[in-house]
């Protein structure tokens, strides 16, 4: 399952991809079917590993809490997507508690999209072990309850949480209180100061952490069951603290070099390093002599083509096919389109005879729209490149040759994806991760 999260496949892909993956290290396992992998991730529970605080100055964490909302599908989103009937979106709550100082994820909980967010601090600070020495949230938590539930767990923590506009002071003799202090200041100095002088600005790491498990292990939650959600919200917050344990924890002091002391070399040791070499060749691509020419020169020189990137486009300055000459219509064509197919067809043997290779072309939103932009030659030329493109997954794709046409300017393209994949250049990965 973490597989699949981090690189975007469905349980069934994710099956496929171990048993290639093991077939590959030559490993007698048995790799669990979809069906299992979805069966227990209803019944999973994780390590519950509290945090700890050894070896940090102080062993106090400075805790920033935020919630947000991950999609989910369900009957509503497959009716209106099957028979166009609008529905009520769904979704469910993801509330986060991050390590200010290191960027971890310390505590996560999982909730339907009514519950509030004050109600689920207390559950966030059960998993943290050891005192809280600062805990910041934005004006959604201000309220007795949260103030009650973080004094419950760290009696001495600082509470930083802007009160609401309409706030007050109280008027009775009581010992001002962490929220009371807050108040004064905010009348006394102005709320722009108020968040200098405590912090506050450091908040926004939180709406960070949400954004990047967002961009990585994706908007919408895979299962459909709560309980095979939540698991796969533990399963996801982990992959961050991996990933974010791979990079290096003051990342401005391992880029700056260290003249103390110089640098030794074990005798025993030889560094090779060996960059590679660019080549560059001029040619006319509405030649076919020329492109013919110039694959066998990179034959010779460097050897076959591996991967062929057509990215050349010209577009006529006629735009209405009325007026459009037969010149102008045949040299934009010969660019956008002629010329990928015999740059194709040169590179083609090459690629059949080793058993791998790839082909990539950027192709227009042009072929999906021709009035978009363009003129009449040259949505032409870019749908029949679409097409080409689909043909030659059609043909090649049990022999190792990848094919991909990709529409510039959007986001989810149609890739071709690995050999194999029965896609056709009408459908687009919903996934482009997993190109």
């Amino acid at each position: 399952m973490t597989l699949g999260l981090v690189f975007g496949l469905r349980l069934r892909q994710v099956e496929g991809l171990l048993e290639s993956v093991l077939q590959l290290m030559g490993l007698a396992l048995a790799v669990p079917d979809h069906t299992t992998l979805s069966r227990r991730a209803r019944t999973w529970q994780s390590r519950n590993k509290r945090h700890e605080q050894e070896g940090r100055p102080g062993g106090a964490l400075h805790v920033l809490i935020d919630s947000s909302g991950l999609q989910i599908y369900g009957a509503g989103q497959w009716l209106e997507e099957k028979h166009g009937a609008r529905s009520r979106r769904g979704w469910r709550k993801l509330h986060l508690a991050l390590d200010a100082d290191s960027g971890e994820i310390v505590a996560h909980t999982l909730t339907d999209q009514d519950t509030g967010d004050v109600s689920q601090v207390a559950p966030l600070l059960d998993q943290i072990d050891g005192p809280i020495g600062q805990f910041t949230a934005d004006g959604a938590y201000d309220g007795k309850p949260t103030y009650d539930a973080v004094i419950d767990h760290s009696a001495a923590a600082g509470i930083v949480i802007p009160p609401r506009a309409n706030a007050v002071e109280p008027t009775d003799d009581r010992p001002p209180g962490q929220r009371d202090q807050h108040i004064a200041a905010i009348g006394r100095d102005g709320r722009m100061k108020w968040q200098v002088s405590n912090g506050y600005g450091k908040r926004s790491l939180v709406e960070t952490a949400i954004r990047r498990y967002k961009s990585i292990i994706g908007r919408r939650l895979r299962a459909r069951s709560l309980p095979g959600q939540q698991t796969e919200v533990a399963i996801g917050c982990a992959v961050l603290n991996r990933m974010l344990d791979c990079a290096p924890r003051n990342p401005s002091a391992a880029r700056q070099p260290r003249y103390d002391q110089p640098f030794q070399r074990p005798p025993s040791v030889q560094f090779h390093i060996r960059a590679p070499t660019p080549f560059a060749r001029t040619l006319d691509i509405r030649s076919r002599d020329d492109i013919l020419a110039t694959v066998k020169w990179i034959r010779d020189s460097i050897g076959p083509v591996d991967i062929l990137v057509n990215n050349a486009g010209s577009a006529s300055k006629v735009l209405n096919a009325r007026f459009l000459g037969e010149d102008e219509w045949n040299s934009t064509v010969n660019v956008n389109l002629t010329a990928v197919f015999n740059l194709t067809q040169a590179v083609l043997p090459d690629m059949i005879a080793k058993g791998e290779g790839t082909v990539i072309t950027v192709s227009s939103l042009a072929a999906l729209n021709p009035n978009l932009l363009g003129s009449a030659a040259y949505g032409a030329a870019k749908a029949g490149v679409k097409n080409f493109m689909t043909f030659l997954h059609n043909t090649y794709r049990n022999q190792g040759i990848r094919d991909d046409d990709h529409p510039a300017g959007r986001d989810q393209h149609a890739d071709h994806g690995q050999p194999g994949t029965a896609s056709s250049g009408g459908r687009a990965r919903r996934d482009a991760r997993s190109a």
